[in-house]
């Protein structure tokens, strides 16, 4: 991932900006990020893709290994012909993050996200698990319940 590395500070920009979020307490912190710029081609156009990553994660980690191409490994691979294309699914990827960055919903966006697909279908399992609990213990009290009513009756 060889490209221009521009390096932001936590509380940037981003968050200066107004909007819904800063009406209510719940705040996101910003961690300390690094932006690699990378050109891509994408139905025969260039596309530049930028990739912001915070800092001391395993994909930053991952790039600082890679290190920057040298002008030998870029002027080879443009002699090779190879290419960096794109799928649609990274392009869209890549739209629907400028998107957000664009129109500031980056911080309302992980502020009203509560809990992910799988928070979710955990709760449901565990509400429907609950549910046939309290169910199995009505149907044992109304067992006893006629047990007792039918017992012996002695005069």
């Amino acid at each position: 991932l060889g490209g221009a590395v521009k390096k932001s500070t936590p509380g940037g920009a981003a968050s200066a900006a107004g909007g819904v979020s800063s009406m209510f307490p719940t705040t996101v912190t910003k961690k300390a990020t690094v932006t690699v710029k990378e050109t891509k081609e994408f139905a025969g156009e260039k596309v530049v893709v930028e990739k912001t990553v915070e800092v001391g994660s395993a994909e930053h980690e991952a790039m600082k290994k890679k290190g920057p191409k040298s002008n030998l490994d870029s002027l080879l691979d443009k002699l090779s012909g190879k290419k960096k294309n794109m799928t649609t699914l990274s392009k869209t990827e890549v739209d629907w993050g400028q998107f957000k960055q664009k129109e500031g919903l980056e911080d309302e966006l992980s502020t009203y996200r509560k809990d992910g697909y799988l928070e979710k279908v955990g709760f449901l399992q565990r509400s429907d698990a609950r549910l046939d609990e309290i169910l199995k213990q009505e149907r044992q009290q109304e067992r006893e319940a006629r047990r007792h009513q039918s017992g012996p009756m002695a005069d």
